[in-house]
């Protein structure tokens, strides 16, 4: 049987030229030809034209059915095998992996971004709170993420400041696998106010217990944190907060340092106990030299408290909501104290009109001794020169704003003035012509408390012109 050495098709008998391709046949020994198609056959198996003479040869060839299958099944996982390795190589590629890691990212994947990223630090553990960390910074900073990736698809020296991409393990058995190593960030925070609370995101970390507090907290994942200091101070707290973004250094500091402010307060009242957010200090105000530590937020309200025998007198609240001096005025009066002023003054003048109707001086009330003495001695002259008096008291007109209390050798006074109107007529026994009069009389009236009988009594009364305020209060009988 012969060959053509040109494409290896069978060549009849006494041919000449091949059929096929028309190649010149050359005749040899059979030990020659042998060689030949020896060489031919090796020759053609590495050309560069292998897949068509590869299937021009096996056609040649007389393979059983057997054969043929087993060489099909073999070409297909080849080229399944190729295939696979194509795909495989494209889906573990580090630019892919890249690509996945800042999608996760961006699509807040924590449980994806858990199992891809490690920490450089063993100290620094992965988990979905660090992770969620990391991503509310990328929202918060949209240009980090954009930084990140270019960062990360363009380093030479497979390292950044933030994210180092390295080769561990296989993916698949034959690829490279990717992980993401995060470096370990540090917060430097310091304060000074004793006792103060140091929270990050919500939960506690310490508590201070000096007043030159330095401490480290770490390692950390870049993220954004919100660290908060409260200084639960004696009349006040006070609080410092501060948005962290942990990303452009690994260390970074937090001042918690606390705005310890002091205010200057006095009071018109030496007597008067200063009350911070109605909770009594302890303390007189005209004895404070300055109050504090305070808030300047409007969150403490501070006022003055005396405490008088007949009950107690506040001063107006005030906020503090700078560091200016606040002087404290103690109202002294109020609608209690009014109306227990003048319900004595006009108790008194009724029990006067009495007294001197029925020349009777222990009809006389709510007075001191000295002005129910005076009495007494008019009445006696009175007597003794067979002199009457008729009168009844028609109106009482009060100015409030003339009211004043003070404290005299450890006792109180007060003072108010008030217009009187009466009908009233002074004659003998004899005269036959005793018709009332209308009278107006204005006076200052001083007035003292008596903690013996806890009420207020006349000291007595001196005439004024008139009234001169238009708060009046008005009483008719």
């Amino acid at each position: 049987m012969k060959y053509c050495r040109n494409c290896g098709a069978e060549i009849d008998e006494g041919k000449k030229f091949c059929k096929n391709c028309g190649t010149k046949v050359v005749i040899a020994s059979t030990k020659v030809e042998n060689k030949e198609n020896y060489s031919y056959e090796k020759e053609n198996f590495y050309s560069p034209s292998i897949s068509n003479r590869f299937y021009t040869y096996l056609k040649s060839k007389k393979f059983s059915r057997k054969h043929k299958i087993l060489i099909v099944l073999i070409c297909i996982v080849l080229i399944f095998s190729i295939i696979l390795i194509k795909i495989g190589q494209s889906y573990t590629s580090k630019n892919r992996q890249i690509s996945e890691f800042t999608e996760a990212l961006a699509n807040n994947n924590t449980s994806k971004l858990e199992k891809i990223m490690k920490s450089s630090d063993p100290r620094l553990i992965i988990n979905t709170s660090n992770v969620e960390n990391f991503i509310k910074l990328i929202k918060k900073h949209p240009s980090y993420l954009k930084s990140l990736t270019n960062s990360l698809n363009n380093e030479t020296d497979n390292a950044n400041d933030v994210i180092t991409v390295k080769k561990e393990g296989k993916k698949f058995l034959f690829f490279d696998n990717y992980v993401f190593e995060v470096s370990p960030y540090f917060i430097n925070i310091n304060s000074n106010c004793l006792d103060e609370e140091i929270f990050m995101n919500g939960k506690k970390l310490y508590k201070i217990d000096n007043k030159s507090f330095t401490k480290q907290i770490g390692p950390l994942m870049p993220g954004a944190y919100e660290l908060k200091g409260i200084c639960k101070e004696k009349y006040t707290t006070l609080s410092k907060n501060l948005d962290l973004d942990v990303f452009d250094s690994n260390i970074v500091n937090a001042d918690l340092n606390v705005d310890e402010k002091f205010i200057n307060v006095s009071c018109d009242n030496d007597d008067a106990y200063l009350y911070a957010n109605g909770k009594n200090t302890g303390l007189k105000v005209n004895d404070i030299d300055d109050f504090g530590p305070v808030s300047t937020d409007g969150s403490i309200s501070i006022y003055a408290e005396v405490t008088f025998p007949w009950g107690t007198a506040k001063s107006e609240k005030e906020k503090i909501v700078d560091t200016n001096p606040i002087n404290l005025k103690i109202k002294l009066t109020d609608d209690k104290i009014e109306s227990a002023l003048m319900n004595t003054i006009n108790d008194y003048n009724k029990a006067w009109m009495l007294a001197m109707n029925s020349l009777d001086s222990s009809k006389l009330v709510d007075c001191s001794p000295d002005e129910n003495n005076k009495l007494t001695s008019n009445i006696s002259n009175m007597q003794a020169s067979n002199q009457l008096y008729n009168g009844k008291l028609t109106k009482t007109n009060f100015d409030l704003n003339s009211i004043k209390i003070y404290k005299e050798d450890s006792k109180y006074y007060a003072n108010i003035d008030d217009s009187e109107y009466m009908n009233e007529v002074y004659y003998n026994k004899t005269d036959t012509n005793n018709a009332l009069k209308p009278a107006n009389y204005n006076w200052e009236y001083t007035l003292y408390y008596d903690e013996a009988s806890k009420k207020w009594l006349v000291q007595g009364n001196s005439p004024i012109s008139g009234l001169s305020s238009d708060n009046i209060k008005s009483f008719n009988f």
